[in-house]
């Protein structure tokens, strides 16, 4: 197996995911990339994990013959529809894409419209326990987070915000183990809640260099 710039299909992930089942993570890591470097090597062990995390998909793809061997998506040949959304002119969603220099998608952070409660304490007390969600509401999207490996926020704007880029910091790389000696280069935009004064203090004192 190739694995510069190597991108596997479905029915090789599933492959993959069905042998750490069976033998375990080092043994899969033995069997299919044995010629890695060590850091290589962990980058893979991260990213068979999230396949791990989305093995129902990825085994409905490759059962089918049409998608078994698919590495990415496809422009469709048709038009992409369009919906009319309440009479309002679009719905809207907020969404922050990381990946690293060796290619590894990291987790997703979204955020959704949520009606803002007209209660102060209610308001305050979903922010910081659900993310902006209601109990309800958050029933449902708990699991959706476990099930898709991403992160999901709720306000009323659909805006990224100051709270919602120190809790991307700290998800990211507050908990890293080598954090107390290794800087870390992350580059985002020129958003104004990427440069707070907040922000950029708690990323100088996890060493991310932004």
């Amino acid at each position: 197996m190739k694995h510069k710039n190597h991108v596997c299909g479905y029915q090789e992930r599933h492959a993959v995911i069905q042998f750490v089942a069976a033998h375990g993570m080092i043994a899969t890591l033995d069997r299919y990339y044995n010629k890695l470097t060590d850091a290589m090597r962990e980058t893979q062990r991260k990213k068979i994990c999230q396949w791990i995390a989305k093995t129902e998909h990825i085994e409905c793809m490759a059962m089918s013959p049409s998608t078994a061997k698919k590495r990415c998506w496809c422009k469709p040949s048709t038009t992409l529809a369009t919906k009319q959304c309440g009479g309002k002119d679009k719905e809207r969603a907020t969404a922050m894409l990381m990946s690293d220099l060796t290619g590894t998608r990291h987790p997703l952070f979204l955020v959704l419209r949520m009606t803002k409660s007209k209660i102060k304490t209610v308001v305050q007390e979903t922010l910081k326990v659900r993310q902006g969600f209601g109990k309800r509401l958050w029933s449902s999207v708990e699991p959706l987070e476990a099930k898709n490996t991403c992160v999901i926020y709720g306000n009323p704007t659909t805006w990224w915000n100051v709270t919602i880029s120190l809790d991307f910091l700290k998800f990211h790389f507050g908990k890293r183990p080598d954090q107390a000696t290794k800087n870390v280069l992350l580059l985002w935009d020129d958003f104004s809640a990427h440069w707070t004064d907040e922000v950029v203090a708690y990323a100088e004192s996890i060493n991310v260099v932004l």
